[in-house]
């Protein structure tokens, strides 16, 4: 007998074939991890194929499978299908997909027969007693709709619920529904912040043994025993719910009937931004399609594609228009939206805060509340200048300023992380007057301690979220009463639910407004709007302060009305103008070499030749290739870099698919687009990275 097996290897093929030895062929199964030889070495393979003869020539030269490492299949058909899917959407080798979807340790040699002495992650959490919570009118409703579903076929919800109307309620009677029958579910949230709260109600309603973790913050063993733990369950039947971040798409669910993505416009945590460069949306759908499961997508704040996705009945949306109060499930108002000109304040106020902030955080203090200061940067100061001469410290690597850190004494990089000691003296004029400007969160957080000398200030951003759980200890620390200020980056928008939390501040917003990218309106949007939802939702309304130089805009204006419609309507409007997703899909083809004359040339020979071919299959109103140009950071990590941007316009792709005769949904809409897609693409030459739905253009 012979297997066609899948090797932990970069290689052309997809799979090689070996001979099974007769003393493994009772054994042998698909989806089982085994050694094979390749080449000099012995690496891991996944089994996907057995066969009784082989099509090769001269099958004594075959080589033969030298062991099983695990006996149970690790990978089952519809994770088979879903990879399948993966490799070929996001133009990865199948391989490299296959064994992304492990555990970490279980792509290393006999790395399974080790003893695990893993202690239970729910151990640090404890059950709390959880009032029974009756849905209100609309809440019902929307329920309804979703739990009729779970007798059909594969069905894709868009649940729109402005902040704090009670999505959350809506995913734990999903997924009570899903348990009752046996079957399990998979919850995802976007940041590793959010899932301290989101385990607690889990493990209220539906008790330890139910649970299950995966994200990226488990070390390997918990990530193994947590795995091990889904399929051993799944596989004798057992419900349970999954949750976890963008990764717990791959949990080896046997039984899987319900999927849940919370703050789904979350790009940024649901696109893998190492290969494979999958984004969660299109997965799921596809997973959602193969183990005929109901997919939510939830979000006070959907995307422009989903919405619009949406409109076009591909999802089925259902809204959620008040605020509620958890414990009565009494209306409750949102906070009001206070917009601060920050031009008025220039010539007097030297201070990260304006007048009204400061007055709005005394109060604060005072009353013994809490507050949330928003700021997207990390560190102490952005740039390091000299007044004399214009000098910027920048890193050698990326050529692109370094952040100074107050608390390391360093200057880093955050492209490559490289440090430096910070400068005292120019190194161009040898002058004095280095200054260091801008604000990041250090800093900030440094001015209210100055500010609040006997309060309790916390801050959450990547530098101090560095061990595990520190994230849960923040969010713990600030809970309690002691506690009034927490400082932090997009960490602190999602999810938290403090009642204490009355007052929420905005620093830097127009940063993001003024980025260069087709996304900077929507993230300006839903930023302001999701940290709006962190206040006031207790017995008190909560006042967001929003910081600009830009009080006129009409996406703050939007934000601050808590305009979702009208801000889809003018960005829709925009987006079909210049041909943006979601009338568009969009391919970004990125090189770099140690050398900037041999990046350009070898852009410009790629260039040529997808303009000829576009030329050739299509007219110009359906491609549009741009480029080859330097991204905004054109020198990374020491390396030169140059990108090609394909546009493939006038597409229909949100248009839902026709049902076929068994009334489940063909292909998803995102593999309706790959067909037309892929036609255009020569084979890429070695060294180009491909990456389909980018986040950024830049």
């Amino acid at each position: 007998m012979f297997a066609d097996i899948i090797p932990n290897a970069k290689i052309k093929a997809g799979f090689y074939t070996y001979r099974i030895p007769k003393e493994l062929e009772k054994s042998i199964k698909i989806g089982q991890l085994v050694k094979i030889p390749l080449g000099p070495r012995e690496v891991l393979g996944i089994v996907l194929n057995l066969n009784k003869t082989s099509k090769k020539i001269d099958s004594k030269k075959i080589k033969p499978i030298k062991e099983i490492i695990v006996p149970e299949p690790v990978i089952d058909q519809t994770r088979f299908k879903l990879a399948n899917f993966i490799a070929e959407y996001y133009f990865t080798p199948l391989p490299l997909v296959i064994f992304s979807m492990l555990p970490p340790l279980l792509r290393r040699d006999k790395i399974t027969k080790r003893k695990s002495r893993t202690k239970n992650i729910l151990e640090s959490y404890k059950k709390e007693k959880e009032k029974e919570i009756k849905l209100t009118k609309n809440q019902q409703k929307v329920w309804e709709e979703i739990r009729k579903s779970f007798s059909g076929s594969s069905k894709y919800f868009l649940l729109h619920g402005i902040t704090g109307s009670g999505k959350t309620e809506i995913y734990l009677k999903a997924i009570t529904e899903v348990l009752k029958k046996g079957m399990s579910a998979i919850y995802i949230v976007p940041e590793i912040s959010l899932t301290p709260q989101t385990i607690q109600r889990c493990l209220n309603r539906f008790g330890k043994e139910n649970l299950a973790i995966s994200h990226s913050h488990l070390n390997p063993s918990q990530r193994l025993a947590e795995w091990n733990r889904i399929k051993e369950k799944t596989s004798a039947g057992k419900g349970i719910v999954v949750i976890g971040s963008r990764s717990a798409i791959f949990s080896p669910i046997a039984n899987l009937s319900l999927i849940i993505i919370d703050e789904e416009h979350d790009l940024i945590s649901f696109k893998s931004d190492q290969s494979p460069r999958y984004e969660l949306h299109p997965v799921a759908e596809k997973l959602a399609q193969l183990a005929n499961s109901i997919l939510i997508l939830g979000s006070a704040t959907p995307l422009v594609e989903s919405f619009w996705k949406a409109k076009k009945n591909y999802y089925h949306l259902l809204v959620l228009s008040e605020r509620i109060d958890r414990s009565t499930a009494q209306p409750r108002p949102l906070p009001k939206i206070k917009i601060v000109d920050l031009a008025k304040e220039m010539s007097k106020n030297y201070s990260p805060f304006s007048y009204y902030l400061d007055q709005s955080l005394n109060a604060i203090v005072k009353n013994k509340r809490k507050a949330l200061v928003f700021i997207n940067r990390r560190g102490a100061a952005t740039l390091i200048r000299c007044q004399n001469c214009g000098w910027v410290d920048t890193c050698p690597n990326c050529q692109i300023p370094f952040v100074y850190h107050l608390e390391s004494n360093k200057s880093m990089c955050h492209y490559c992380g490289k440090t430096s000691p910070p400068a005292a003296i120019c190194p161009n004029c040898r002058g004095l007057a280095v200054k260091y400007l801008g604000a990041g969160t250090q800093k900030v957080e440094s001015e209210i301690k100055k500010l609040f000398p006997n309060t309790k200030v916390l801050r959450l951003d990547q530098d101090v979220v560095t061990k595990k759980e520190s994230h849960k200890k923040i969010f713990d620390e600030f809970k309690k009463p002691e506690a009034a200020i927490l400082v932090g980056t997009q960490m602190i928008a999602h999810g938290w639910d403090i009642p204490e939390v009355d007052l929420v501040g905005i620093l830097g917003i127009d940063l993001m407004l003024n980025f260069p990218d087709f996304r900077g309106g929507e993230k300006t949007f839903s930023l302001i709007t999701q940290l709006a939802g962190r206040a006031g939702r207790a017995d008190i309304p909560g006042l967001v302060v929003v910081q600009t130089f830009n009080p006129e805009n009409l996406i703050i204006q939007q934000a601050a009305s808590y305009d979702f419609e009208g801000f889809i309507d003018s960005e829709i409007e925009i987006r079909q103008k210049y041909g943006y997703p979601p009338f568009s899909r969009i391919i970004k083809l990125s090189f770099s070499h140690k050398e900037e004359k041999r990046a350009r040339e070898e852009a410009k020979k790629l260039f040529e030749k997808l303009k000829d071919l576009a030329s050739k299959q299509h007219n110009n109103k359906t491609i549009e290739i741009l480029g080859p140009m330097p991204p905004l950071v054109p020198h990374l990590r020491g390396r030169y870099w140059q990108q090609i941007i394909i546009k493939v316009l006038e597409l229909e792709f949100c248009a839902a698919p026709p049902e076929n005769e068994t009334g489940l949904r063909a292909a998803p809409a995102a593999e309706v687009w790959f067909q037309k897609f892929k036609l255009l693409l020569p084979p890429i030459p070695k060294g180009w990275i491909i990456d389909i739905d980018p986040l950024s253009l830049l």
